[in-house]
């Protein structure tokens, strides 16, 4: 299995044909269910992989599930020969503090959802939402609006925590078996 990173927190998954070819010789399975137990394995595998990052960046990045949910996509890669593989695209763009929840102005700074920013204030914008800002400077303008810096730690997270575990792999060759076999007894 190899993975191979991208622009943007791209994260391409491609799993060795070599050891599936093993397994499947083992089930004496057909080419077609082969291929129909990997790509049920692949679906499978791409929604587990959902569910592990969005609970673990949740915990990692001390952000709600919900506002993560949407930074995640799955897809899978179109077939190139005997290749196979899924794509997980994260999105790692900062999030605006104003998004994690509701900011509390404090002497020194705001605080919101257990982040707190020094030296910031809570002001409404233009379209009424509230949001974080920070002086640029000593003057009363320009102002910036504060985001939460989430590529780093969210990058560290999924190679160390998600993909760099033989739970992973483990959980791959566990779903790709029960395809496999559960197509074999029953000749799909």
């Amino acid at each position: 299995m190899s993975r191979g990173g991208g622009a943007g927190g791209l994260v391409n998954l491609e799993f060795d044909s070599d050891g599936l070819e093993r397994i499947a010789s083992s089930f004496r399975a057909t080419p077609a269910q082969l291929d129909k137990a990997l790509d049920a394995a692949l679906r499978k595998m791409a929604n587990w992989l959902r569910a592990q990052s969005i609970k673990g960046l949740s915990k990692e990045l001390r952000v709600q599930q919900k506002i993560l949910r949407g930074r995640l996509k799955t897809f899978r890669l179109a077939r190139r020969g005997a290749e196979q593989g899924m794509k997980v695209w994260y999105g790692l763009d900062p999030i605006s503090y104003a998004r994690l929840g509701t900011p509390r102005q404090t002497g020194a700074g705001v605080r919101v959802a257990g982040h707190f920013i020094e030296g910031a204030f809570v002001a409404r914008q233009k379209n009424g939402a509230l949001a974080v800002f920070k002086r640029k400077g000593r003057a009363r303008m320009p102002l910036v609006k504060q985001y939460l810096e989430i590529v780093a730690p969210a990058e560290a997270y999924i190679e160390d925590r998600v993909l760099g575990t033989a739970a992973f792999e483990a959980q791959f060759f566990k779903l790709f078996e029960h395809e496999l076999q559960w197509r074999t007894k029953t000749q799909l």
